[in-house]
């Protein structure tokens, strides 16, 4: 079990253990029901403050939204968590660049229109107007409903996008000296009531001095207002609190997907019985000739993440295909 930080101090393994155990208790004593979101939830639930703390905690990992809006059907009843992830040996950058080597890239032309008909399809950039048999959509949800078609999407499709939701959050990856006074104190990763609310090590599989590690800090938590060193001064409080002692930061990055203009979100959040009746109209085809992909159209239970657009993606060549 990760461990707690709560109010700038660590929760012995007693205390955390009896937030978690609280918490599961709670879901199977109490059942969420359809539409109701994890906020509305615990309180039906009467969930103590502190199991809250950890589920507002868990949710910036994901959903990566506030309780308000996070599904609490997600909520996973036996509270675990991985302890490992997939990444591809030298870097996960390997698999879009290799990908690239097979296709016309062509950077700095921001599609502005998209035009389908029996005549094939036209993609209009500020400056050109590309011709092709088909196209494929494969922006964030949010950026779809910025794009421009002619003729203009079918209205439930409309309805569809503005009807999902999507979480927000800023990824924040920070470098310390001290590797292992900071691996002894994050372990496998820990939830915390500050920014961000989930640390996890970067570094596992890589030799050196110092660490890195990087959370998300999402939903309410999500700094705003901020700039990036008063936001990793924050970062640096959050871990000083967890590891017990000052840390020296060697370097730092932050990244917000919720102000990215080719992002504007982070991952979609659907809920109740979005994934049946919202997602298929979001990820319908137009006549055999516009098709759409990316995590925001996949079914998958939880976020859609990189597992999300790589099934949309076998889904739409499926589709071309037929």
């Amino acid at each position: 079990m990760p461990d707690l930080i709560f109010g700038g101090e660590r929760l012995d393994r007693a205390a955390a253990a009896e937030i978690v155990s609280e918490l599961r208790d709670a879901i199977r004593r109490t059942h969420p029901s359809a539409y109701e979101s994890v906020a509305q939830w615990l309180r039906r639930a009467h969930v103590s403050e502190p199991g809250e703390l950890l589920l507002a905690a868990i949710a910036q990992s994901t959903p990566a939204a506030s309780l308000r809006i996070a599904d609490a059907q997600e909520l996973n009843v036996d509270l675990s968590w991985g302890e490992a992830y997939r990444k591809i040996k030298g870097g996960n950058d390997i698999l879009p660049r290799t990908m690239a080597k097979q296709l016309d890239v062509k950077l700095n032309r921001p599609v502005r229109v998209v035009g389908w008909g029996a005549g094939g399809v036209t993609a209009e950039t500020d400056h050109e107007t590309f011709h092709a048999d088909r196209v494929v959509v494969t922006v964030p949800g949010p950026l779809v409903s910025e794009l421009g078609f002619e003729p203009a999407l079918p209205m439930e499709k409309v309805r569809a996008l503005l009807q999902l939701r999507y979480g927000n959050a800023t990824r924040l990856v920070v470098q310390y000296a001290e590797r292992e006074l900071v691996k002894q104190a994050i372990g496998s990763g820990c939830f915390t009531d500050r920014m961000p609310g989930f640390v996890m090590e970067q570094t596992v599989h890589q030799a050196g001095d110092p660490i890195i590690v990087a959370g998300l800090a999402a939903g309410d938590i999500e700094p705003a207002g901020l700039t990036d060193g008063e936001i990793l001064d924050g970062v640096d409080e959050t871990m000083s609190s967890v590891v017990g002692r000052p840390l020296r930061r060697i370097t730092g990055f932050v990244k917000s997907w919720t102000h990215d203009p080719w992002s504007r979100a982070v991952v979609r959040a659907p809920i109740g019985d979005q994934r049946d009746t919202v997602l298929p109209l979001i990820a319908a085809p137009l006549d055999r000739r516009v098709f759409f992909a990316g995590e925001h159209t996949d079914d998958r239970v939880g976020p859609g993440g990189m597992e999300g657009a790589i099934k949309s993606g076998y889904r739409v060549a499926r589709e071309v295909l037929a």
